[in-house]
């Protein structure tokens, strides 16, 4: 297993030819890839706990959800990240009845939903609700980890759907941007019984180490 980590960090050097987002599918050990500052430490078990225990927030998908298009369950701050216990993570979940969506506009996939883990309002970003920073201090040391499961119905076990890690780079000097990545999503469909299918999503956003506000976000998919 080491001999293939050591390969794709070959590939990852220098770190600029990597993408600051990584979905990272091996556990037990923490490793720093691509373009982490030095010290930085990306966690291969962030989130990990949160699979136990209740959410913070739950959000139940309606019939008429296509009239609603968007929701967002968020933390009002970073205090997640202090809450007793083993899960230092915001938890939100998007529970989906046999009804839920039930009359979406047409986009080749009806009744499915798109739930993504972001953060919300994050520091020295370009206004109310924006997730990107716009200073070159919060980029590098901007860190969202986000982790999600499925519990199905009839089951009562949560199975993880994938995890992934996000840092932030910076390009262009004084005047430059930041590229934080893109979110993880899934796109959970209706159950099929009365009992609700359940996607668990957990997300911890890092600004200069200190936690920032994270967010669970139901919307529709793209028209086709």
């Amino acid at each position: 297993m080491w001999r293939r980590l050591a390969f794709f960090l070959s590939l990852c050097l220098p770190a600029a030819a990597c993408s600051n987002s990584y979905v990272l599918t091996d556990s037990a050990r923490q490793i720093t890839l691509g373009p982490a500052l030095p010290g930085t430490v990306v966690e291969l078990s962030a989130c990990g706990a949160c699979v136990f225990g209740e959410p913070d927030q739950v959000f139940a998908v309606p019939p008429n959800f296509a009239q609603i298009n968007f929701y967002r369950l968020s933390s009002l701050d970073g205090g997640y990240y202090h809450k007793p216990g083993t899960c230092d993570c915001f938890v939100g979940e998007v529970w989906m009845y046999f009804n839920s969506n039930i009359q979406p506009y047409p986009d080749g996939n009806p009744e499915r939903v798109v739930v993504t883990g972001s953060g919300f309002d994050t520091p020295s970003s370009s206004g109310y609700g924006q997730t990107v920073p716009t200073t070159q201090e919060d980029c590098q040391r901007y860190y969202r980890a986000t982790r999600m499961w499925e519990k199905k119905e009839g089951t009562d076990t949560w199975s993880q759907i994938g995890k992934q890690i996000n840092t932030g780079t910076w390009s262009g000097g004084s005047g430059g941007s930041c590229n934080i990545g893109s979110a993880m999503t899934y796109s959970p469909f209706p159950s099929n019984t009365n009992q609700a299918r359940k996607v668990r999503v957990a997300v911890k956003v890092l600004v200069r180490e200190t936690a920032q506000k994270a967010a669970v976000e139901t919307s529709q998919p793209p028209p086709k």
